[in-house]
């Protein structure tokens, strides 16, 4: 999904930082998942959020 991101102002394209913000989303969430079995339900929380 992210490869499909256009950046630019034109109807259907996204501003660069709203991309470098997904970006930023995706790494957290697939990080909190590849290690899920050593996080606390705290952390997982706190990442589920960091974003909003």
């Amino acid at each position: 999904m992210l490869n499909e991101v256009t950046v630019g102002t034109e109807v259907g394209q996204v501003a660069q930082a709203d991309r470098d913000a997904l970006a930023a989303a995706i790494t957290t969430a697939e990080g909190v998942y590849d290690d899920r079995e050593n996080k606390t339900q705290a952390q997982i929380d706190n990442a589920t959020t960091a974003y909003i």
